[in-house]
């Protein structure tokens, strides 16, 4: 009699089971190229992050520079209620003062000419030295008004950028608290007499007006003082016309208001980070003042 195993498969002799070399080198190069897929995929993405970030940066230093531009663009010219009715007392003698001073020519700047960089290095595209900003005036010309300032001055030849444009706007700017006429003073005379202290610093470029007419001079008195003068101040650039020379335009009353003449110039120079920023400075008082750097990346 003969019994059957509980296990057939004892002692029966079956062939290995698993890949072939073949199949495992078809794997792997499948797996290298999805994973090369993968790569290329994150690589593009990054790419494309870097360059959305870089425009979102452009974007980000157009707006700052158009926001501090447009602030003072839309103010330019503002002379209280006179209008261009008012009589310029300061001695504009020399080629560039009219550009800082004159409240009728509100807009005024430098177009770029000639110079070691290139020949017409503003037109887009073309290239500039961003370190190089020791320029002379002659690199510069008022394209604005041909026939007054044609070259800029010194002391913004000697930080612009060669090869880039400068603009400068003005307009008036009130100032609170500032005492009022009492009516006394004569056109001749070199004072405006006021009520109580004038609260105008000395050196103040100062516009007074009471709708009628206004007059521009640079305040030769403190502001513990009872009165606004214009008497010259030697040390000053520009300073006062000799008393004689042009009187008040008329005389002022109570209704005198006081506004203190701002001229803001834009420039590019150098900027912390060593490429080209876009940078203020003011003439307020004189000689170029109060340069800081606005925004970076601004080429022109």
């Amino acid at each position: 009699m003969t019994r059957r195993s509980r296990h057939p498969h004892l002692g029966r002799h079956y062939r290995q089971q698993g890949f072939t070399l073949v199949e495992i080198m078809v794997a792997v190069a499948i797996s290298l190229f999805l994973l090369a897929g993968i790569l290329q995929v994150m690589s593009s993405n990054k790419q494309t992050s870097n360059y959305q970030e870089a425009i979102a940066r452009i974007q980000e230093n157009a707006r700052f520079a158009l926001m501090f531009l447009g602030r003072d663009f839309r103010q330019a010219g503002f002379m209280g209620c006179a209008g261009n009715a008012f009589t310029n007392q300061l001695n504009l003698d020399t080629t560039d003062k009219d550009n800082f001073y004159n409240l009728q020519n509100s807009v005024a700047g430098w177009e770029a000419s000639t110079t070691s960089n290139n020949s017409n290095s503003t037109s887009p595209g073309d290239s500039f030295d961003t370190t190089n900003n020791t320029g002379s005036s002659s690199d510069w010309s008022d394209h604005v008004n041909p026939t007054g300032q044609p070259l800029a001055p010194v002391s913004l030849a000697a930080r612009a950028i060669e090869g880039t444009d400068v603009v400068i706007v003005k307009y008036a700017q009130e100032l609170p608290g500032a005492a009022i006429a009492d009516g006394s003073t004569l056109p001749t005379v070199a004072d405006i007499n006021v009520t109580g202290t004038s609260g105008v610093p000395i050196d103040t470029i100062v516009l007074v007006t009471d709708c009628i007419n206004a007059d521009l001079f640079r305040n030769a008195n403190d502001e513990t003082m009872t009165a606004l003068s214009r008497n010259p101040i030697t040390s000053q650039d520009p300073d006062n016309l000799s008393i004689g020379t042009i009187d008040w335009s008329h005389k002022y009353t109570g209704s005198m208001k006081t506004f203190q003449l701002i001229s803001n110039v834009y420039f590019i120079a150098q900027g912390a980070y060593g490429g080209p920023s876009l940078w203020q400075a003011d003439f307020n008082t004189g000689p170029i003042n109060n340069e800081k750097e606005l925004v970076e990346g601004i080429e022109n």
